[in-house]
C-alpha cells in the first residue's frame, strides 16, 4: 500500500518523506512527527486523495483471460468501478461504450496491431472525453511510437504491477502523458 501513497498524496512533501522511509531511508528526528502525522491522516482518511472520485473503467482486448484477472485485481483497489469487459470487435465495443460511458479505458492492444491501432482511433473519435490507456505486450519503440499516435493518453507494459496500472490510471486522470523512461 505504500508504494502508492504518492499518487494519492496532494501533499508530495509528506509523500516524500513516506516513501524516502518506505525505501530504508532513515528519518531525522525532526522528521519524524510529519511523517507519523501523515500516515495516520492517510490512513483516516483526513488527506484527500485525487482519487477521491469513483473512477469507471472497462476494460478492452482479445486476451479475455488476462482481463478477467485484471479485472479481479482491480476491484481490489477504492474508488475504482469496473464498468465491463469488450473483445475487441469495433461493433460491440461501441455498443458498449456508448451504454456505459466509462472515465478510462485499458486497452490490452496484443500482437494485432494494426486492427486495433485503427479500433483505438475509432474510440477516440466516438468517445473523446475518454481517456486510453494502452497495455502493451513489449516495449518495442516502434509499437509504442505507433499507439501514442493513434491517440492513446498513456501506455504501460501489460506484465507491469497492478500498482503500477493503478497509477497510470492516477497519471491519466490527471491529463498527464507517460512515457517510458527507456525511450527519453
Amino acid at each position: 500500500m505504500i508504494d502508492s501513497i504518492p499518487v494519492l498524496f496532494h501533499d508530495l512533501e509528506a509523500a516524500e518523506k513516506i516513501m524516502n522511509y518506505n525505501e530504508g531511508a532513515t528519518i531525522q528526528e525532526d522528521d519524524e512527527e510529519t511523517f507519523s502525522e501523515a500516515v495516520e491522516q492517510f490512513l483516516s482518511g483526513e488527506i484527500t486523495s485525487n482519487l477521491s472520485k469513483m473512477t469507471s473503467i472497462f476494460l478492452i482486448g482479445d486476451d479475455q483471460a488476462y482481463l478477467s484477472n485484471l479485472k479481479v485485481e482491480l476491484s481490489f483497489w477504492p474508488n475504482h468501478q469496473i464498468k465491463g469487459q469488450s473483445r475487441t470487435v469495433i461493433e460491440e465495443v461501441l455498443t458498449a461504450l456508448n451504454q456505459q460511458s466509462p472515465d478510462i479505458i485499458l486497452f490490452d492492444v496484443g500482437l494485432s496491431m494494426t486492427h486495433h491501432l485503427r479500433t483505438i482511433q475509432l474510440i477516440r473519435t466516438t468517445c473523446p472525453s475518454t481517456k486510453l490507456l494502452a497495455l502493451m505486450p513489449d516495449a518495442i519503440p516502434l509499437h509504442i511510437r505507433q499507439v501514442q499516435w493513434s491517440g492513446v493518453h498513456g501506455y504501460i507494459l501489460k506484465d507491469s504491477p497492478t500498482v503500477e496500472i493503478i497509477n497510470k490510471v492516477a497519471e491519466i486522470q490527471e491529463f498527464r502523458k507517460y512515457m517510458l523512461s527507456a525511450l527519453t
